[in-house]
């Protein structure tokens, strides 16, 4: 693999350096943001966009705010033919993912309340929303040249809990004294081809200004912040998409997908930030630092790799079975670009019984497989045998990998406009992860409402 670890003997990239690299893909950004943006206020069209060709063709994700791990196409609902119609959809859920083992934090909350208009021209969709401690407005999936380009951009404002950084854990112990404010503004572009039935290949450029504090009375005096850095974070992705019609694919209150088909992709990405330091304890001898807080020296230009795969088949009409896969692969990245695992929810790699994030690693592999039993008519509940892999578990800065196996009794409820889930999750002892035992469960719940409403004008 030819992504080292970021400590690994690489020249860094100075100031002047870092600004020529910033220019080209500042230009970029700039011209997939305004591209399209008369598209916004275009007057509503009256086609039939629901076909299954549309489906299939037409999402980590991020992008950081969704429940989906990677951008996907999402289907818009059928118009009515005759007077030109919006669609719009408002969809609220809430969730609570917690370690229970003796000692563990509670763990840690989300509730998304979230408002979307189709039926715009070109087929493009509004999103406003609020997830917990972020704003989010977009507009999405704007096609052009008989559907063979797509754009979607966005903005993104986050307060304080951005990256999850003021909740810090080392070896599976919460260590508040080492955690800190984070906010983020983001703004993001995706341009995408559509080169063949069922393959995409989009470009998506993020461009993020971080502003870091130390929490009031929290915070250890001696730690040294991140420097309040802007990044541009381009990212390339090939998808190819079947995985069946449903629900769970486009309907935001419908976290796990459930998969009758085939889907996977991979990206290659780049975070260029204009400022990149050492942080962490630098103001103590280094033989004298707690040793989880010396990994944190990123290169000007952090390189990323990762993939996934999700494959499901219907074996009978009461059980299918499915799997999953995700790994990813990153050099010259701190704690701000790590990739975030531990807990049952869908924003980070799952490993019961850990904190909402226990682990920040820049390599991990995750790989389960799941029986889905039909209970009643949209009610499924089974089981979910997993195995989490991951660089650097103890988190000093070490080449080491760990992993471990868990099994996950789960329960997916649809109650007509209604989701009810539950998981409660086991994971085997590991010698990085001290609180036992490495129980996590996870409740949520939400709901939809959807009206159509007459054009103005």
């Amino acid at each position: 693999m030819a992504f080292a670890p970021h400590h690994s003997a690489s020249p860094k990239v100075g100031r002047t350096g870092a600004r020529r690299a910033l220019t080209p893909v500042a230009a970029l950004c700039c011209l997939l943001l305004l591209l399209p943006a008369q598209l916004v206020i275009a007057q509503p069209t009256t086609t039939d966009s629901a076909t299954a060709d549309s489906v299939t063709a037409g999402n980590a994700a991020p992008a950081r705010a969704s429940a989906r791990p990677v951008p996907i196409p999402q289907p818009a609902p059928s118009l009515t033919t005759g007077a030109a119609r919006y669609t719009d959809r408002f969809t609220t859920y809430a969730l609570h993912d917690m370690a229970l083992a003796a000692g563990a934090p509670a763990g840690h909350g989300a509730v998304l309340v979230q408002w979307t208009r189709d039926g715009y021209a070109h087929g493009g969709r509004l999103r406003l929303g609020v997830n917990t401690d972020t704003l989010f407005l977009s507009g999405e999936e704007f096609t052009f040249a008989d559907g063979l380009i797509v754009w979607s951009g966005g903005l993104r404002l986050q307060a304080l809990f951005a990256g999850v950084l003021p909740i810090f854990h080392q070896a599976g112990i919460r260590r508040p004294e080492y955690g800190f404010w984070a906010s983020q503004a983001e703004l993001h572009a995706r341009l995408g081809v559509r080169p063949a039935p069922g393959h995409f290949i989009d470009l998506t450029v993020y461009g993020r200004q971080y502003l870091f504090q130390r929490r009031a009375g929290v915070t250890d005096p001696l730690l040294v912040l991140p420097p309040s850095t802007l990044t541009l974070e381009p990212r390339l992705a090939w998808t190819w998409w079947q995985p069946g019609l449903d629900p769970s694919l486009w309907e935001d209150h419908r976290l796990w997908w459930r998969v009758d088909g085939y889907a996977l992709g991979v990206a290659l990405g780049a975070n260029i930030r204009n400022r990149a330091r050492e942080w962490g304890y630098l103001r103590v001898p280094r033989d004298e630092q707690p040793p989880w807080l010396q990994r944190n020296d990123p290169d000007t230009v952090a390189l990323l790799l990762s993939g996934w795969a999700r494959a499901g088949r219907q074996v009978h009409e009461a059980l299918r079975l499915q799997t999953r896969l995700e790994w990813g692969f990153a050099r010259g990245v701190d704690d701000l670009d790590r990739w975030r695992v531990g807990g049952l929810n869908p924003w980070v790699v799952p490993l019961p019984g850990a904190g909402w994030p226990a682990f920040l690693a820049d390599a991990y592999a995750y790989l389960d497989v799941s029986a889905h039993v039909r209970v009643a008519r949209e009610v499924e509940a089974g089981l979910v045998l997993a195995t989490t892999t991951l660089r650097d578990p103890e988190r000093v800065g070490a080449r080491d990998w760990g992993a471990t196996p868990s099994v996950t009794a789960f329960l997916d409820a649809r109650l007509g406009p209604w989701q009810l889930d539950a998981r409660l999750g086991y994971a085997l002892p590991s010698p990085w992860q001290a609180e036992r035992p490495h129980v996590g469960l996870l409740l949520g719940a939400g709901r939809a409402w959807q009206r159509r409403a007459a054009s103005p004008g």
